[in-house]
C-alpha cells in the first residue's frame, strides 16, 4: 500500500489515541485503513468484483477485531507494547491475503 501515511503508522496511531480515549480519532485512523484497501483493491481486481468484496470483508471482519482490542487499551488508558505489535500485525496479514 503506497503512499503515506503508511498502515502501519495508522494502526499504532489508532492505538495510542484509543489510550488517550480519543474515540473520534481512533475512528478516523481506521476509516483511512479502510479507505487505503479500498482504493488498492480496486486497482489491483478492477474486474474481479467478487474477489474485491471477499477482501474488504476480511479487512472488515479485522478492523472490527480492531476496534474491539482498542476498547480495551481505551478503558485501561494504556498502550501496551504487545497490544500494538498485535494491531499492527493485522496489515501485515492483510497484505499477505491480497497477495495470494
Amino acid at each position: 500500500m503506497g503512499g503515506k501515511p503508511k498502515v502501519t503508522d495508522l494502526l499504532l496511531e489508532a492505538v495510542r489515541h484509543a489510550s488517550m480515549r480519543e474515540h473520534d480519532k481512533v475512528d478516523d485512523q481506521l476509516d483511512i485503513v479502510l479507505s487505503k484497501h479500498s482504493e488498492c483493491l480496486k486497482i489491483l481486481f478492477h474486474k474481479e468484483y467478487a474477489e474485491q468484496e471477499r477482501l474488504i470483508k476480511i479487512i472488515k471482519g479485522g478492523l472490527n477485531d480492531i476496534r474491539d482490542i482498542l476498547k480495551t487499551v481505551s478503558l485501561m488508558k494504556w498502550q501496551a507494547e504487545r497490544i500494538s505489535e498485535v494491531v499492527s500485525g493485522f496489515g501485515e496479514l492483510w497484505s499477505t491475503q491480497i497477495l495470494t
